[in-house]
């Protein structure tokens, strides 16, 4: 897979994306990453990428021909064009196994006040990471794709460890044997709903006593069915406390 970062700071992204499991995914050859200046395109020999909005809006907005320039330049048949925006859909885990799944994927990094809406012509989607405002978009590019590159095949020695973890699905039938009649798991087999995403359970490592506080006597029995059912009961009792969303 490759991935091409537009943006006016690639020194934000450069240890980043040069170091640990993006660094291995590159030495691997399951990922290629790799920055684009957009001052390169600026238009005219000063640098300038942005100017003031029209209308008297406040603060500036990122130039369209330095954009387009750039996106039809790295741009292939096979490319997705992302950019990152406040407005954008909401980034999930479901959407990072999507991206995963392309040849190609063009992040252009927003910044300033916005971009001229006249790039969106070459833009396939707008992507936020949450319900905040940062000063630029090289943080969300570099946790889009943080989270897109260790999905991919080869990249974590374990690959089952991209399936146990928050987010994941798991079977409703499952989880009722573990649970037992809760009336939330009642309400979602009502309607029909089979799958159910969970945050991820409780992990211990050693010691096995630290201060007085003990690793649970399940995880030591060394009895899978009854560990994977302590796994849900600790997973649906944290997703029900912390994200009741995730269960409505």
């Amino acid at each position: 897979m490759k991935i091409t970062v537009i943006t006016l700071f690639p020194e934000m992204l450069d240890g980043f994306l040069n170091a640990s499991i993006l660094k291995r995914a590159q030495e691997k050859s399951a990922a290629q990453i790799e920055c684009v200046q957009l001052r390169e395109y600026a238009v005219d020999i000063y640098g300038t990428i942005d100017d003031r909005p029209f209308g008297g809006a406040a603060g500036m907005v990122l130039m369209a021909e330095p954009v387009i320039k750039a996106v039809k330049k790295v741009k292939t048949s096979s490319s997705k064009v992302i950019l990152t925006s406040a407005r954008g859909s909401l980034f999930t885990q479901e959407k990072a196994k999507e991206l995963a799944t392309h040849e190609h994927l063009i992040i252009v990094a927003g910044h300033y006040e916005a971009v001229d809406e006249r790039v969106m012509d070459e833009i396939d989607e707008e992507l936020s990471i949450g319900d905040y405002i940062l000063t630029g978009g090289e943080l969300p590019a570099g946790v889009i794709i943080d989270a897109i590159v260790r999905l991919l095949p080869g990249v974590l020695k374990k690959e089952q460890a991209t399936h146990d973890e928050s987010f994941s699905h798991v079977s409703l039938e499952e989880l009722k044997k573990a649970i037992g009649g809760d009336p939330i798991l009642h309400a979602l087999d009502k309607k029909g709903i089979t799958q159910v995403k969970l945050l991820e359970y409780p992990h211990y490592t050693r010691p096995q006593n630290l201060e007085g506080k003990d690793v649970p006597d399940i995880l030591l029995s060394g009895h899978h069915a009854e560990i994977r059912k302590w796994q849900l009961q600790q997973a649906f009792s944290i997703t029900k406390k912390r994200r009741p969303d995730l269960l409505s």
